[in-house]
């Protein structure tokens, strides 16, 4: 995945070069994962005792869940599955709050979609909220 988001920086793609430029994230997500990959296997290293591990079947059953829910979100619309994703995946967690799990479903998707649309100017599939967000630019 590292090596797929460096291939895809702006230099390698002849895109403009925009410090927010859609280019950047396939980079921001590997070096995010690549990060916390190396501290979570810090962490197990510095535990004194080991860490266990949850049962195959159980951790199975929620990559299914959230696979599902991915593969949903052309069907229902990309913003309802990633409020309805993010409310799972709280829920498979252990959350069972039914206001935290609302605004996650809500608050949290609805900031991430504007950061990204306002501030990062990435535009969002068209769906069911469509007219709420401006229109993809023409290139």
């Amino acid at each position: 995945m590292a090596l797929g988001a460096l291939a895809l920086r702006p230099e390698a793609t002849g895109a403009p070069q925009a410090p927010f430029a859609p280019p950047f994230f396939p980079t921001l997500g590997a070096s995010l994962v690549l990060l916390l990959a190396v501290m979570n296997a810090v962490h197990d290293l510095r535990a004194k005792e080991p860490v266990p591990a949850e049962p195959l079947t159980q951790g199975f059953v929620k990559t299914l869940i959230v696979l599902a829910l991915v593969a949903l979100a052309t069907p229902i619309d990309f913003v309802l599955a990633l409020a309805l994703g993010g409310s799972v995946i709280a829920w498979l967690w252990g959350e069972r709050r039914l206001f935290i799990l609302a605004f996650i479903g809500l608050v949290v998707p609805s900031l991430a979609i504007l950061v990204f649309l306002h501030l990062f100017a990435v535009p969002f599939p068209d769906g069911v909220f469509g007219a709420l967000t401006p229109a993809a630019p023409a290139s």
